[in-house]
């Protein structure tokens, strides 16, 4: 018979832990916990789940046996809907989880202790080792709009805890039904009526539901027959020969990894295929492997028990655990719940405090897979990896997740302004000057697959950018108004803004700005990567899927040249078939030479000052790459964050010129003027007249208007520019461009565009 892994501290300090089962499950108590010492002086011991995966290594079928048998006596209770799951960090996230798969359409967020991004809520844990949690979702209408609220923890001792997320939640929800679920009730009979009395204060209908109730009785010599054994740290036994092999994986764009984001029904069942097939993608490399051992990190638990789950349901002998925070005495005795401990830091990004791995001995186990992100704080650090892999065979199963990038650890623009689907490969992309990588485009390499030395501007040129600012802001504003009022009156008020990298993001960005100034509207904006030949980002495309309506999203551009990017959009969105379902493609723009947008500010080639300069108007962040090179499959296509540069950066500065003039904008100066009929046949007539004047080979070397042949100018190997007139005010920077490079300049007087650049041909014969 198996000694109850609270024998010891029972018998040698004279610990009374009884119980009874409660109406929501018949079992015995016991087999629920065990006792350890604490390292904390707020409390002594410490009741260590064998039912979570947590502290003691278990079956995913016990834990998912517990957390399914707490989520139905919750459902029993026919709460009003919508409901939102809570579950505390960070020993409950995936308890929490489970509760929230047997509630149908309930959402789903943990605490954390580390928040992504500005807390909702915040409350105190008053008796932990770490006191502060957050409550940080991304949708932050989970919790407003719940009216059912439900705390998972795995154990209720006081329930200050529970009161005090209570008292938070009321400041920021208009609810008054809560239900604290977890797996033991330790309450002291003060405690039970102290809560019902607060809960009668704040006047809400508060249920506790707890699969055993427990009356821990401690005596007061416990303390001082225990004290000798607290410093007791029986380090786990590492044999020599053990083994890391790295598995990256990526998850599914849309799918939610991080519990503290929030699930909806639809996130849960994305993320538990997403784990299957983490699983499914390991299995091969455990063949011969009866024991395997699934480790979490921290908080972040329900994905490396999915996991394990998907393994055991494989035939494997799966356990599942967690590396904790929590400081407790190891002490390798027969009726002891924890054993053993391996304690070992974080990197260097990561805080610094101890961590912790108990009950974890290498020769348990054929196989440790660590299932964790591959950054942020619950990546595994290399010291444990290190540890682990001194005795063990360990797979490091690293999972990279396409989320969203935002300023300001990714672009100068402010996280409000715009958010960014894309890979973040700032160390990681060649940069190549323009002779080496013009030569390469037109060989064999496509222009994704590096990026162009950025342009450093002198002071003369930026003059020049500055009277432009001052000359064309207005301009600009009545085209971003006009942009503005079109995509509303399109779209909605469900309207998402999805300008096309980069030369789309400022672009985006004012649209945003004017609907904020002038409608109160919230607008949410993300950029996200088009190139052509090679189409829209599908896994950005994804994600959008994931998060908005298709229907409400607009894409937004800069400008038109000879309608490249509207062609290229129309032609990737119907070559990803269902992948693109529901995606309109619609293009605006603030000026389209081209007469081949949908919306436009203006249909006249004019200048958009931010096609002067690179990434010092464009929010630090370069034009956007893609290659198996140096993307991971499954991950958004890539860019530069050229943070080094922040002293030359103007992006605000054109952003605050433009928006300046918005409440100049008078009403009648919203009616776009009209296209002018046959517009696009003559812009084909007239690809078809430069080609043949200037003698250019191929369409491709050609690029009309004013902004397009700026682009020529800074970052192609020009051959020719083509001006209307000369100094004419919107190409005055182009020809100081091209007396700095050497190039040519011809005047036109039948050029229908103000300006055209044309490329250098280097193909040899």
């Amino acid at each position: 018979m198996t000694t109850w892994p609270g024998a010891w501290i029972a018998e040698r300090a004279e610990v009374r832990y009884s119980g009874v089962s409660t109406a929501v499950d018949a079992v015995d108590v016991r087999s629920l916990a065990g006792l350890a010492l604490r390292r904390n002086q707020k409390r002594l011991l410490l009741i260590v789940s064998t039912v979570l995966g947590k502290h003691i290594p278990a079956a995913p079928v016990d834990v998912t046996g517990a957390a399914h048998r707490l989520g139905a006596a919750v459902e029993a209770l026919g709460l009003p809907s919508p409901v939102l799951v809570i579950g505390f960090a960070e020993t409950a996230t995936a308890l929490g989880y489970g509760v929230s798969e047997m509630l149908g359409d309930a959402h789903y967020a943990h605490s954390t202790r580390a928040p992504s991004r500005a807390p909702l809520v915040s409350f105190v844990e008053e008796h932990s080792h770490a006191t502060v949690h957050h409550l940080a979702p991304t949708d932050p209408s989970i919790v407003r709009a719940a009216r059912s609220i439900v705390l998972v923890d795995d154990e209720i001792s006081t329930g200050r805890t529970s009161m005090n997320i209570i008292r938070s939640l009321m400041g920021v929800a208009d609810c008054r039904r809560f239900v604290i679920a977890c797996l033991l009730d330790s309450r002291p009979a003060r405690e039970r009526g102290t809560m019902k009395r607060e809960a009668a204060e704040l006047r809400v209908d508060l249920t506790l539901l707890a699969l055993g109730e427990v009356a821990l009785e401690i005596p007061g010599s416990a303390a001082g027959a225990l004290k000798p054994w607290l410093e007791h740290s029986f380090a786990a036994e590492l044999a020599a020969g053990g083994s890391l092999e790295t598995v990256p994986v990526v998850w599914p764009a849309g799918a939610v990894l991080d519990g503290q984001d929030g699930f909806s029904r639809a996130d849960r069942d994305r993320a538990t295929k997403a784990a299957r097939g983490i699983a499914a993608g390991i299995h091969t490399l455990l063949e011969g492997s009866p024991s395997v051992l699934v480790i979490g990190i921290e908080e972040f638990m329900a994905v490396p028990h999915a996991v394990a789950s998907a393994l055991a349901v494989s035939g494997l002998n799966a356990r599942v655990s967690s590396t904790t925070r929590s400081p407790a005495a190891a002490i390798d005795e027969d009726g002891y719940a924890i054993r053993s401990v391996i304690e070992f830091a974080g990197d260097a990004d990561q805080g610094d405090y101890p961590r912790f791995l108990y009950n974890v001995r290498a020769a348990e186990y054929d196989v440790i897979v660590v299932v964790a992100p591959r950054r942020g704080p619950f990546a595994a650090s290399r010291a444990l990896l290190k540890s682990l892999a001194e005795g063990s065979r360990v797979l490091s199963v690293q999972i990279t997740s396409p989320v969203p990038l935002e300023g300001p650890h990714f672009s100068s623009y402010p996280a409000r302004d715009v958010r960014w689907l894309l890979t973040d490969v700032t160390d990681s992309v060649p940069e190549s000057s323009g002779v080496e990588r013009e030569l390469a485009i037109q060989s064999t390499h496509h222009y994704s697959e590096s990026l162009p030395i950025e342009y450093t501007p002198d002071a003369e040129y930026l003059a020049l950018f500055d009277a432009a600012l001052e000359t064309r802001s207005r301009t600009v504003a009545v085209a971003v108004a006009r942009l503005g009022e079109q995509l509303l009156v399109a779209r909605g008020e469900s309207l998402v803004l999805i300008s096309l990298a980069r030369a789309g993001t400022p672009a985006g960005v004012l649209v945003r700005r004017w609907l904020a100034a002038a409608h109160g509207l919230d607008v949410a904006h993300y950029t996200m990567s088009i190139i052509l030949d090679r189409g829209l980002d599908p896994v950005a495309l994804d994600y959008l899927r994931a998060h908005h309506e298709p229907a409400g999203i607009a894409f937004v551009d800069g400008w038109t040249g000879k309608g490249s990017i509207s062609s290229e959009l129309r032609r990737s969105l119907a070559g990803l078939g269902a992948r693109a379902q529901g995606f309109g493609p619609d293009l605006g723009v603030l000026a389209d030479p081209a007469s081949t947008a949908t919306w436009a500010g203006t249909h006249a080639d004019v200048l958009i000052p931010s096609a002067c300069l690179n990434s010092t108007v464009s929010g630090l962040i370069s034009r956007t790459a893609h290659s198996s090179k140096f993307i991971p499959e499954g991950c958004f296509h890539g860019a530069r964050f050229y943070a080094e540069r922040a002293r030359e950066d103007r992006s605000r500065d054109f952003l605050d010129s433009v928006t300046a003039w918005f409440s100049d904008i008078a009403p009648e100066e919203l009616v776009v003027p009209a296209r002018i009929a046959g517009s696009r046949d003559l812009v084909m007539a007239e690809l078809t007249r430069l080609r043949e004047r200037y003698s250019v080979d191929r369409d491709a070397l050609i690029k009309p208007g004013v902004c397009e042949a700026t682009r020529v100018l800074l970052r192609r190997v020009p051959e020719l520019l083509v001006v209307r007139e000369a100094g004419l005010p919107d190409a005055v920077h182009l020809e100081l461009l091209a007396a700095m490079r050497g190039t040519p300049v011809v005047v036109d007087p039948d050029s229908l565009f103000s300006a055209v650049g044309i490329i250098r041909s280097l193909r040899t014969k």
